[in-house]
């Protein structure tokens, strides 16, 4: 759970973002990953960056909880419950697509309990780099109660 997130944004923020990196040769490498500290207006930044001389691919996950709607957009996405909207943008030299319940690879699925699986809604972000390669993801929080209130 996200401690600075509203408490009304909670339903959305059941998500994790994995970074995976695949060489395409033997090439000694290392990624890391680093969450800035959400600004004022809400915005989280995650910094991606992989040293390496070689090629790579990589694939960025974002699993979000059963219940979100995913739509992508150019260059992001728009995540929405009945309370919460998150709007992604991911770096441009990268690109997108959503899977929700996929068994080749499995992806997109949840399970709470043994034996259960829900499939649920994961972005998968990858690209393809020669040497070092940073990236930048920034998530926007919008509490929808919130602006329906100022109305």
């Amino acid at each position: 759970r996200s401690t600075w997130a509203p408490a009304q944004a909670r339903p959305c923020w059941r998500w994790c973002r994995i970074l995976n990196r695949r060489p395409a040769g033997p090439s000694p490498s290392r990624s890391s990953t680093v969450g800035r500290a959400p600004s004022p207006q809400g915005v989280l930044r995650v910094e991606d960056e992989i040293l390496s001389e070689s090629t790579h691919e990589f694939e960025m996950a974002w699993h979000f909880a059963e219940d979100c709607k995913v739509s992508l957009l150019e260059g992001g996405a728009l995540v929405q419950t009945e309370s919460v909207e998150l709007q992604l943008s991911w770096p441009p030299e990268t690109r997108a697509r959503c899977v929700c319940g996929d068994t080749n690879p499995p992806r997109g699925w949840i399970s709470r309990r043994f034996d259960a699986m829900i499939a649920c809604p994961t972005i998968v972000v990858s690209g393809r780099n020669l040497g070092h390669w940073r990236g930048v993801t920034e998530v926007q929080v919008n509490v929808l109660s919130d602006v329906r209130n100022a109305r």
